[in-house]
């Protein structure tokens, strides 16, 4: 592979963290969207688990180019989504045009704002993407919040997760993905419901 010759110097902020977490890194112009998600998860430490998107809000036809991996489930949302490895960014970003949006699994949306603060000359024998900068470490990592994550199948029967939960023992259980999540109160002690937007101490 020749070497690149133009960089994007970005800018990768994460939605509604305060202070904010963001991350700049040089990657070069010819990258696909599958290369920019590919270095975001490890830029922030996401693990590859989940689906991913970009978004391109297009000024001319005042419609959103989406890009990502297809699935069958994309007709139910009537939206259109390109496979992110074969589209390059280099169509869609520039200085007129200089932000997009990439979220980062399609349940709990963790939001990212990516803005194109420079356009700049490669240095020779330098290897990209690269990251120069950034603020605050990501949530994975963040030495004042213990982390532990467990994952269970969407087909799990109740007997399972009530197992599930029994040994996991937490001190609260918050219903996410379910439109019945009043039912859990049945099952689980200490279940919350809390509202958009809402803090509470676990």
């Amino acid at each position: 592979m020749a070497p690149p010759k133009m960089l994007y110097q970005l800018r990768i902020t994460i939605f509604d963290t305060q202070p904010k977490i963001w991350r700049r890194i040089l990657i070069p112009t010819a990258a696909t969207f599958w290369e920019l998600h590919s270095y975001i998860q490890d830029l922030f430490h996401w693990n590859h688990t989940h689906l991913h998107r970009f978004w391109y809000d297009d000024k001319i036809t005042k419609k959103s180019v989406w890009f990502g991996i297809p699935t069958d489930e994309d007709d139910m949302y009537d939206i259109e989504i390109l496979p992110s490895w074969k589209h390059k960014m280099s169509k869609y970003l520039n200085l007129e045009e200089p932000n997009l949006k990439y979220v980062y699994d399609l349940g709990d949306n963790w939001m990212h704002l990516i803005e194109l603060e420079n356009i700049l000359p490669a240095e020779k024998g330098t290897t990209y993407p690269i990251c120069i900068g950034g603020k605050r470490n990501a949530y994975q990592n963040d030495p004042q919040i213990n982390f532990a994550y467990a994952h269970t199948s969407g087909h799990a029967t109740v007997a399972d997760l009530r197992l599930f939960a029994g040994a996991l023992s937490p001190k609260v259980l918050v219903p996410v993905h379910t439109e019945s999540a009043q039912e859990f109160a049945k099952l689980y002690p200490k279940v919350a419901y809390p509202c958009d937007g809402m803090s509470f101490d676990i």
